[in-house]
């Protein structure tokens, strides 16, 4: 039986899943050294070289959560949780010298739930591409086909900047909602008022109206909203936050 080493370059939302589900295949040994067959990566945040692509025997395999060519880059969850999003895929895919442009292995459909926010759905993903490892085996005997990325369907996301988070009190609770969940856990969406920011961690659409649930001023901790209502003496401020519809 071939043994294979296998490296692993990913967050911790991915390491907690497929490190585990890596040391259950027989036929893998797990290095942390620059002597390895495959590498496997998946949110890692680095830009691969093509000669730290080819240092590995059978190359590197990626595991991307949006269905590629769409979403492709740095923020894909974020940026379909802003677009209303509902539905897309985690994308296993050849690794190549450009950005999210390998040849697709294999996709597994997932869905984007109201409440999903940036850091659930990279549990969710993980949890799915841990189940997709095998798939990596299956392609180097031969049993599934790469296919190239469909060209036309490319779109790209950027770096999701603070700004982007900012809420403001004439946004519609449905973008408002939008930047609360796609900006959870970092950068974090916001409320800037009489220069002070007003960190919004979570809220929930309620009968047609954005209710805050943990609120926490700038430099401050975190409060419930009504732990934060009990200290705040902007009555004004109070009334638009309360009343978010």
């Amino acid at each position: 039986m071939k043994i294979y080493k296998v490296r692993f370059f990913g967050s911790k939302y991915y390491k907690q899943y497929i490190l585990p589900e890596l040391i259950k295949f027989s036929n893998i040994k797990i290095v942390e050294n620059d002597n390895f067959d495959i590498g496997i990566v998946a949110d890692y945040g680095h830009i691969f070289k093509p000669n730290e692509l080819n240092c590995a025997k059978f190359g590197f395999f990626n595991f991307h959560p949006s269905d590629l060519p769409a979403y492709r880059g740095s923020t894909p969850l974020q940026t379909m949780i802003l677009d209303g999003i509902k539905q897309s895929c985690v994308t296993l895919i050849k690794m190549n010298e450009k950005i999210d442009a390998g040849e697709i292995i294999s996709k597994y459909i997932y869905n984007l739930l109201p409440s999903d926010t940036t850091k659930t759905l990279k549990e969710k993903t993980a949890l799915i591409a841990s189940k997709m490892l095998n798939d990596i085996f299956l392609f180097l005997n031969g049993k599934i086909m790469a296919k190239k990325q469909n060209i036309d369907k490319i779109l790209d996301t950027q770096k999701l900047e603070k700004k982007e988070c900012k809420i403001n009190f004439n946004d519609s609770i449905i973008i408002a909602d939008r930047k609360i969940r796609a900006c959870f856990s970092n950068p974090k969406a916001y409320i800037l008022y009489n220069k002070t920011r007003l960190i919004i961690h979570t809220a929930k659409i309620i009968d047609n109206c954005l209710k805050i649930e943990v609120i926490q001023k700038e430099g401050k901790r975190p409060l419930t909203f009504d732990e934060y209502k009990k200290g705040e003496k902007d009555k004004i401020l109070l009334d638009k936050l309360s009343k978010f519809c």
